[in-house]
């Protein structure tokens, strides 16, 4: 997932022209990173989340990236992270994978006008460490 971010962020580096191609490398970059993500996981629906997440993913990135590409594409690919990771058995697990997942890309797009490289860097890992804090607060706040 942070590869295809990266070649994302790359295709929108001339502002005169769009790398289609780099783009739709990082689409299929961005897919193969899901895929992964959801066979790992062991989440037995895996083919049908790829899917939902990559629709979303695109759906997500286009708007957004109207502001920013690279929150655009952040927030897409933790988006997708939070729907092909297969859930633990917690109360309000994909509530707080939402929440956490818009924090941090927030956080990220805050970063990006004070500290570029930082920012860039954040929106980079932050999304999936974000859906990792969720998952443990849910376990954390079920046991309480």
């Amino acid at each position: 997932m942070v590869a295809a971010y990266f070649v994302y962020g790359v295709a929108f580096a001339d502002p005169d022209r769009v790398a289609m191609g780099q783009v739709l490398a990082a689409l299929a970059l961005s897919v193969v990173g899901l895929f992964a993500v959801a066979i790992i996981s062991g989440r037995e629906d895996a083919p049908k989340r790829v899917l939902q997440a990559a629709l979303v993913l695109v759906l997500i990135a286009l708007p957004l990236g109207l502001l920013s590409r690279l929150m655009g594409a952040a927030l897409g690919a933790g988006i997708g992270t939070a729907i092909t990771l297969n859930p633990p058995r917690f109360a309000n697990v994909f509530r707080n994978r939402l929440v956490a997942v818009v924090f941090f890309v927030a956080y990220a797009f805050g970063l990006l006008f004070l500290i570029p490289p930082a920012g860039v860097m954040t929106g980079a890992l932050a999304p999936p460490l974000a859906v990792a804090l969720a998952d443990e607060y849910s376990a954390w706040r079920s046991t309480r």
